[in-house]
Formats: structure tokens, C-alpha cells, sequence
């Protein structure tokens, strides 16, 4: 086992959320701890190997021994907090067996992390999932410091709080103070169209069940906005964005009125820089609107929520929102202070793809986690990591030299029907295509490659082979490279056999 101090990091499978959680590792990798992402399939360990990051699979943990005894009282109804509000919401009880199989898995996993010793976990959000609320309760009953985790404001990224995410991080309660900046365009505010945009959340959403307790539907906002609309005056109207993640067969189940329109086409950006308003419970959306020039109401708890720049709608009061409204519109433009604001919530708990893990360092020493005393495993036989070895090393030497050298690429592809593609934790079936490939492996080569003509099983062509994380690939040491569907090096592969705990 590692002698420095080990910080857990969920990471789970889903591609966003693996490049989303690796700045995090290897910031703390900076800060002097051994990261260690914690993923459900050991095929999902590619990415965190290919940054000589380690990985613990939850498919390999044992089964909970006879004797196990995690040490604190455990409570069913906490683990499945977010769980039970929604089946509350669909009239769908929350079964003893449904309790009991969630005690079991959490179990697990805390015994897992008995025999690991983690000094530091950073758990996704803390309520998302068997293996998010386990990490949180398991974190408190051990005093563990690290923290809680989010999709950062835009399109990469890892939003990190020690208190929680939403309604429940540490600046929710609109602390966090920031100077106003005005940015690099033009300091003239646009003329806006008198429209309420209402970027509609996902109807089942974490955010929704836990931080709005007064929206049960997006129906219910959107009546809002129709009504606010109404006492603004009669040229206002009301444009309604579907969830880009939403279920596709989802029925909006919207109120129908003239002043309403559903525009799931136009350009997201487009609406912020042409609306005067932009209603919303607590998306991150509402934070972007504000900082391009629109006045955003929110009708819940989130980061951003009681900052002053934002109008508050938790009140559900038609007259007194249309009055602080027309209040706001009288002061003038507030995007200074909401950039400013952005900027400083970037600074503080934002950690990006694309930064010095340096930086992500002095960031976690800000937070207060940087401190880091080396934890004891609480006994057991210790957990297996999957490590990145001089054979997977070999096989990323071999990815940049073909990277390098230009030369003409036929790459073959051996998947079968139930292949699909784990893109986010809600697009998590997402068919898999030829285009997809292509798509993936153009990126990775930095060039146009070729796919084989035909499957691999049918001939194989390539130098390089395209087939399932999940499993092993047969027949392929005749291939210089072998790729996941993500075009990265395959885990299961080019890992030395010794190294995984399964054969």
C-alpha cells in the first residue's frame, strides 16, 4: 500500500464524469496525497491510468464478511434520502427489501474503505447514488476531511465545496464576496427583448427534490413565469427550454397559453444575451445569464442563489418578485458584480481540465484540505488498485509515437449489439456508431484515420484494434495498439494481469 496519505475521488464510469474528477486527483496528487478514483468497472480505469492515477473498482470489492462491524449507527432512511423523494413523487414506496439491498452495498463499500484507509474523500454530491451516499455518511462518521463534488458552471470541470454542493455548500448562504469585473466585452449593456427564459431542470433532479421544496414540477415554474409575465405587462412573454438531458419521451406537461413558447433549437447562448429575465430554481444557468447581461430570479437554494445580483423568488409571491423586478430594471446592469462573483467561484472551487495541478493544490489549501495526516487502515486484507504499469506505460509510449509519426491509419473495431456508449450518468445508453469511432480515434491520432470495412471478427486489417472496456479482447496481441470505445489505451489489455484483482 502507498505510504503517502490516500484521497478517495468518486469518479464512476461515465466519461464526463472520469474527465470531470481527474483535475481533482491530480491536484491532489499535488498537494502531496496518493489519489486513488473510485469507478464501478475496472475497463473505466483507463483515463486515470493513462495520468499514472490509481483506481479502485467497486466490482472487485469483497462481499461484506460475517463479522463486519463498520463502527456507527447506520441509517436506511439518510442512505436513501434522495431515493425515497423521488418514489414519494412517482407514488412508488420505498420497500423494506429496496432498504435493505442499499445497507448491503454501502456495507461493502465501507469495508472496503476500512481496509483501504483513505486520509481525505470526495464524494459526487453526496446524495446521487448508493455509492455517493455511502462515501458521505462514511466520511462523517470516520471526521474525514475532502469534500463534495458538482459539475462546474460550463463545459469542464469539477465543482468542489467541503460542505456540500447546491442549497448545502458552504457559500449558499451568499458569503462568498467577490469585486465586480466587468470582463472583456463591450461595458454597454445589449437591448433585451421583454421575455422571462425559463431553462427547464430535469423533473427528477437532485437539485429539485433536495434544494426547491416549493417546485414539485417544471410545470409549476413555468405557471410562475406566466404569472410574473402578466404583471410586467402585456408585450411579456415566456420561452420554456427542455433539459438538453432530459428523457427523450419525457411529456413536458407544460401550461398552455399564447405568451408561451417551447425552443428547444436555438442556441442556449442565444436566449441569455436576448432575454430581459431568466427564471430559474438554481441551474447554473441563471449564474451565466447574469454575468452576460440578464436579470436571473431563482426560486431555490443553490451557490449563487442569495447573491445580491439575483432576485429572489423562493417566496413564490407573483407581486412581491414582478416589483423587486422592475426595482432591478430601474438600477441598471448587474453584470459587474455577477462576473465578479463567477470569477472569484472559479478561483475558490473550480478545478478545470486544463490547469496546472499546482494550482489545483493551492486551491485545495484554501479550502482547508490540504492537510493531510496519513490514515490507518482499520484492518483487513487491503483492496487491490488497479496501477498503471510498464507494460500500459509501454502502450502509451507506443499511442504518442503513432501520434507522431503521420502515417497512414486503418483501425479495426470489434464490438457487439449490446455495446453502448456511458457518456454522462444520464446518457448512459447512447448507441454506438461507426461515426462515434471515428469521431474518437481522429481525436486521439490528431489526423483522419480508416475504419476496417468490416468487423474484426469477419478480418482484421488495422494495426490498431477498437473494442469494449468491459471486456477483455481475445485474439489481440497481433495488434500494435488496442483502444476502448473512447479511444483510450484498454485497461483491461495493456494492464499486467498481476496488477487487477480478477483474471
Amino acid at each position: 500500500m502507498s505510504r503517502r496519505p490516500i484521497a478517495l475521488v468518486q469518479s464512476g464510469d461515465a466519461f464526463e464524469n472520469r474527465t470531470r474528477v481527474l483535475p481533482l486527483a491530480l491536484a491532489c496528487q499535488a498537494a502531496g496525497f496518493e489519489p486513488v478514483a473510485l469507478i464501478d468497472d475496472p475497463g473505466a480505469a483507463s483515463l486515470f491510468l493513462l495520468h499514472d492515477v490509481q483506481s479502485l473498482a467497486v466490482a472487485d470489492l469483497p462481499r461484506v464478511g460475517p463479522f463486519y462491524d463498520p463502527g456507527f449507527d447506520v441509517d436506511a432512511t439518510d442512505l436513501c434520502r434522495l431515493e425515497a423523494l423521488r418514489r414519494e413523487r412517482q407514488g412508488w414506496a420505498f420497500d423494506d427489501k429496496a432498504l435493505a439491498g442499499v445497507v448491503r452495498s454501502s456495507r461493502r463499500i465501507w469495508q472496503g474503505l476500512d481496509r483501504l484507509g483513505p486520509a481525505a474523500v470526495f464524494a459526487w454530491n453526496g446524495y446521487t447514488g448508493v455509492w455517493a451516499n455511502a462515501l458521505r455518511t462514511y466520511k462523517a462518521a470516520r471526521g474525514l476531511p475532502g469534500g463534495f463534488m458538482e459539475r462546474a458552471p460550463g463545459a469542464d470541470g469539477v465543482f468542489v465545496d467541503p460542505c456540500g454542493v447546491n442549497g448545502d455548500a458552504s457559500i449558499a448562504d451568499g458569503s462568498l464576496r467577490a469585486v465586480a469585473s466587468l470582463g472583456d466585452d463591450d461595458a454597454q449593456p445589449r437591448e433585451r427583448e421583454n421575455v422571462l427564459f425559463v431553462p427547464l431542470q430535469v423533473h427528477d433532479d437532485s437539485n429539485l427534490l433536495l434544494h426547491a421544496p416549493g417546485i414539485t414540477r417544471m410545470r409549476d415554474l413555468v405557471a410562475f413565469a406566466l404569472e410574473i409575465a402578466s404583471r410586467l405587462g402585456g408585450d411579456w412573454r415566456v420561452v420554456a427550454r427542455p433539459h438538453p438531458e432530459e428523457a427523450p419521451d419525457a411529456r413536458l406537461n407544460l401550461p398552455r397559453d399564447t405568451r408561451l413558447s417551447v425552443d428547444g433549437e436555438t442556441r442556449l447562448g442565444d436566449w441569455l444575451d436576448r432575454a430581459k429575465v431568466c427564471l430559474t430554481v438554481n441551474s447554473a444557468v441563471g449564474l451565466e445569464a447574469a454575468t452576460r447581461g440578464a436579470t436571473t430570479v431563482c426560486c431555490g437554494e443553490g451557490i449563487y442563489c442569495r447573491q445580491s445580483f439575483v432576485v429572489d423568488g423562493r417566496s413564490g409571491d407573483v407581486s412581491t418578485v414582478a416589483a423587486a423586478l422592475q426595482a432591478r430594471f430601474a438600477a441598471g446592469d448587474q453584470r459587474a458584480a455577477a462576473r465578479g462573483f463567477a470569477e472569484r467561484l472559479t478561483a475558490d472551487h473550480v478545478f478545470r481540465t486544463d490547469e496546472d495541478p499546482r494550482d489545483g493544490a493551492a486551491r485545495l489549501a484554501r479550502l482547508g484540505l490540504a492537510s493531510h495526516p496519513l490514515a490507518r487502515a482499520l484492518g483487513g486484507r487491503p483492496p487491490r488498485l488497479i496501477r498503471r504499469t510498464a507494460r500500459y506505460g509501454e502502450a502509451s509510449a507506443r499511442l504518442a509515437a503513432m501520434r507522431q509519426d503521420g502515417a497512414p491509419l486503418t483501425i479495426d473495431f470489434d464490438f457487439d449489439l449490446s455495446d453502448r456508449l456511458f457518456l454522462t450518468y444520464r446518457l448512459n445508453r447512447s448507441p454506438l456508431s461507426r461515426a462515434h469511432l471515428a469521431e474518437r480515434a481522429g481525436l486521439l491520432f490528431g489526423r483522419a484515420v480508416e475504419l476496417s470495412p468490416v468487423h474484426r471478427a469477419v478480418a482484421a486489417t488495422g494495426r490498431v484494434l477498437m473494442t469494449a472496456a468491459k471486456r477483455r479482447p481475445k485474439d489481440a496481441h497481433g495488434y500494435a495498439l488496442v483502444l476502448d470505445e473512447f479511444g483510450l489505451p484498454h485497461a483491461r489489455h495493456h494492464a499486467s494481469r498481476r496488477s487487477w484483482p480478477f483474471g
